[in-house]
């Protein structure tokens, strides 16, 4: 089992003919404009996009967690089976949290796991900072 892509962006939207389109792709910093006198949390858009690919080899991914930390802190866990039809290859993850309560500036780390029964099989991390920027 490979991870392909690990993506975090404001938006993730669903297309016609199977595409999905992921907007304001973050890289490891965001800025944001606020007052100074902001009232924490405040609600923010985040869209999660995982794929992963499947050897024939592999065990079968059953679960997945996606936990969220701010400065080390857990906010928010996401834990959620995979539905089977049929033999896949490639499964791909595109979870939107909106809204999402953003605690303040600091840290924020999204961690997927991804499980078949207990045991792990993939457990990868991104991470983003969060900074003022100047009206």
């Amino acid at each position: 089992m490979k991870l392909e892509n690990f993506i975090i962006a404001e938006d993730i939207r669903f297309e016609n003919g199977n595409k999905i389109s992921i907007m304001g792709v973050v890289n490891d910093e965001v800025g944001i404009t606020l007052p100074d006198d902001v009232d924490w949390p405040i609600p923010y858009r985040f869209g999660v996009f995982i794929r992963f690919t499947i050897e024939k080899a592999d065990p079968v991914p059953m679960r997945f967690v996606l936990t969220v930390n701010h400065n080390n802190k857990p906010i928010a866990i996401m834990d959620s089976g995979f539905e089977q039809k049929d033999a896949f290859d490639i499964i791909s993850l595109p979870l939107v949290i909106n809204p999402f309560p953003l605690p303040g500036y600091g840290t924020i780390r999204f961690n997927i796991d991804i499980y078949n029964n207990e045991t792990v099989l993939i457990s990868e991390s991104k991470e983003i900072k969060l900074h003022p920027l100047k009206q």
